[in-house]
């Protein structure tokens, strides 16, 4: 069975970027799989795993959490989410090497994901930070 790099993240904001990295990762003839957790606007395109899907494996409603106002349950649900979501494709055998990608908030899930009971695994861990800096 060919490797398997999980990429989670927000498909909202960071779509281009995720779908710029999923296509270099799978010229190099490397499969990839990619979770969702972006609860703001329309994903840059689907993912293997929904944003519902992880909401619900956080125990959450995906419409109330998109419907605005609700930033640190999404957060904490989103969160719970991933890292049972990741931790299960781990324990399948599907997750190879992972690869998050975000600004904090999207840093701050994508790293609690990765801090699960399988990261003594050997499995490699890639996170990138977008930061950004206001004009002065």
């Amino acid at each position: 069975m060919a490797d398997t790099v999980v990429l989670v993240g927000a498909l909202d904001t960071k779509g281009a970027d995720f779908a710029f990295v999923k296509e270099l990762i799978e010229r190099a003839g490397v499969a990839t799989l990619v979770v969702d957790f972006g609860v703001l606007g329309a994903p840059a395109f689907r993912a293997d795993v929904t944003r519902a899907e992880v909401c619900a494996a956080g125990g959450g409603d995906f419409a109330h959490l998109a419907s605005g106002g609700h930033k640190d349950a999404a957060m904490a649900t989103m969160a719970r989410g991933l890292a049972a979501v990741v931790s299960r494709l781990h324990g399948d055998g599907r997750l190879d090497g992972i690869i998050g990608m975000g600004g904090s908030g999207g840093t701050s899930l994508a790293t609690t994901a990765m801090r699960r009971d399988w990261r003594r695994s050997g499995c490699p861990k890639v996170l990138r930070v977008h930061w950004w800096r206001a004009a002065t």
